[in-house]
């Protein structure tokens, strides 16, 4: 009873308050409708464009244009977007002209951004490498906003023009300044390396003798001239004994004499050219470091020292024979081998007796006044086995120098070694470095030609900006709606506030609350005539108005939402069918 009560009480308020719902019906509803109908169009142009991937095979040529798709659409947006590109399209076009009347060309291009639209299209792709799916941008949407259907397609056009040349443009130069980094660097890195060849030859010309890949020759070659100092001691012991016998024998003949009926004792020129004789078949038989060879040129290079002989032939085929000795030993050693250069002097010294015999002509024996043969060949032996004695010495001399000069080689080693390291290191990093940039430098020049070739990554226009149609503001069904739904809501909430401000009391409900009783009575309202004819011409008034309101529903209609006439076909078809 008491709900009944309540919703008496608020039909009882509408109906006492009903005009004061009504006016802001009236009043605002047709105020929306002629808002929606006045606000100018607003028509959007879009074009698509599509983001396909290279043709050739990425695990074949990488490109070196760094970054991903959208980050590579943003950083184009950006230059794009700019003031100079923005500010010639607006003095192209015409645009915003009551913003450049009244502002400056910055807030017609601010304008211009906010009327630009770029949108991602994404798609979950699965990634080749690692077999998982990812969101990847495959597409974007450019589109522009304005007035007029004509200047929207056509600044579509221009935008999507900017953005296809800005990304050739970028994509270009990327690959370009990478293919001009990397070779500036190879070039660099070229001049290095043939700083450190340089530094590295004039290192090895400099301690030619210590580098480290001739300790182990400079070690065997110390050892050998040592042993052949042990050699040379023991050598030298044996001729002194030798020469102790010699000079026993020697004492105990006359020099004049006949040596004790030795009557085959040969002169030592006799001798020498013997074994001059003897050694063409001892040299043919046996190699240069047969015992019986040596010991044969031995003796022959001491009678020589005796007998001075000048037998300009001899001196010849020896000359000649060192001479192939020498060639021979730079055949299988280094200049600076010391057999080398031993048979290096001998030469020297050979052509230097050669030279001496063809000018003197011939040289006195030191023996002219002996004419025992025995005797004279003691002393010749004795003479000889003197001279090889000194020979031996003076080799000993040169020996130990030689070792001294293949210890300090060795104590050397360390020090140049590591250096000779440290310079091998640098010049092996470079070499490696310059190689790695060279092959970089190639896959960039791929690249390069890629992106010139129109072989990669690029951006193609597959859907571009039409003409558009139908405007996408503002929607004047909806603001009319809204419109209907506030001034409804206006009604009500002033309906409200009306009845919340009102002191009166109204109804017998209200005097019961207030008195504690009934009412015995109630007489209702009496209108008098000028009240009746006041309702008459609100009536009138409402009618007018609901018309005027359904005229501007149906003019709405007909522009925004579907001509009337087609409506009123569809209504027949269907009543029909």
């Amino acid at each position: 009873m008491e709900e009944a009560t309540d919703l008496h009480t608020y039909l009882e308020i509408l109906r006492r308050r009903k005009w004061q719902l009504i006016w802001p019906i009236l009043v605002l509803a047709p105020l929306a409708v002629v808002l929606a109908m006045v606000l100018p169009p607003v028509y959007r142009s879009q074009a698509t464009i599509l983001i396909e991937q290279q043709e050739i095979p990425t695990e074949l040529i990488q490109t070196t244009v760094p970054g991903f798709a959208d980050q590579r659409i943003q950083v184009i947006e950006q230059r794009v977007m700019t003031l100079e590109n923005l500010s010639a399209l607006i003095e192209q076009y015409d645009l915003y002209p009551e913003i450049r009347r009244k502002q400056t060309i910055n807030a017609a291009v601010e304008a211009m951004r906010d009327d630009v639209g770029l949108e991602m299209i994404s798609a979950e792709i699965i990634d080749p490498r690692s077999g998982r799916p990812q969101q990847a941008t495959i597409a974007f949407e450019l589109s522009f906003e304005s007035h007029s259907p004509s200047t929207a397609q056509k600044v579509t056009n221009e935008l999507v023009s900017l953005f296809l040349a800005e990304n050739l443009r970028q994509r270009e130069e990327s690959v370009r300044e990478a293919s001009q980094f990397l070779r500036e660097e190879a070039e660099k890195l070229a001049v290095q390396i043939r700083g450190l060849e340089a530094a590295l030859a004039k290192f090895k010309q400099e301690h030619r003798n210590n580098l480290p890949e001739l300790f182990t020759l400079n070690r065997e070659l110390m050892q050998r001239a040592e042993e052949q100092l042990l050699a040379n001691a023991r050598d030298i012991r044996a001729l002194e004994e030798q020469r102790l016998l010699l000079e026993t024998q020697l004492n105990q003949l006359e020099p004049s004499a006949f040596g004790n009926g030795k009557l085959d004792a040969l002169t030592p020129a006799a001798r020498l050219s013997q074994l001059e004789a003897e050694y063409a078949g001892i040299a043919a038989r046996y190699s240069a470091s047969h015992p019986d060879r040596v010991n044969m040129e031995r003796e022959i290079r001491a009678l020589r020292k005796v007998v001075g002989s000048s037998d300009l032939s001899a001196l010849w085929n020896r000359r000649n024979q060192i001479a192939r000795e020498l060639e021979i030993a730079r055949e299988r050693y280094a200049p600076e081998h010391p057999d080398v250069q031993r048979l290096e002097r001998d030469l020297a010294q050979a052509d230097e007796r050669l030279a001496t015999a063809r000018a003197d002509g011939s040289v006195e024996s030191s023996m002219q006044g002996a004419t025992n043969p025995a005797y004279v060949q003691l002393q010749t032996r004795l003479d000889a086995v003197n001279l090889e004695i000194e020979g031996l010495r003076e080799s000993n001399e040169e020996l130990r120098a030689r070792i001294e000069t293949y210890e300090q080689r060795l104590l050397d080693a360390p020090n140049v070694e590591r250096e000779y390291r440290d310079l091998t290191r640098g010049y092996d990093n470079a070499v490696a470095k310059y190689r790695e940039i060279k092959d970089k430098q190639l896959e960039a020049e791929l690249a390069e030609a890629l992106e010139t070739g129109r072989k990669a990554e690029r951006f193609t226009l597959i859907e571009p900006p039409g003409l558009p149609e139908k405007p996408i503001q503002p929607h004047r069904l909806a603001i009319s709606l809204l419109g209907l739904v506030l001034s409804v809501s206006a009604g009500v909430g002033n309906v409200a506030l009306r009845e919340s401000l009102d002191k009166g009391i109204y109804g017998a409900r209200a005097v019961q609350m207030l008195a504690g009783a009934s009412p015995m009575a109630v007489i209702p309202y009496i209108s008098v005539p000028a009240e009746r004819r006041k309702r008459t011409w609100r009536r009138y008034l409402l009618m007018l108005a609901a018309m005027i309101g359904l005229a501007l529903v149906a003019v709405a209609v007909h522009l925004f939402v579907m001509p009337l006439d087609v409506i009123w076909f569809t209504l027949l078809s269907k009543f029909e069918s």
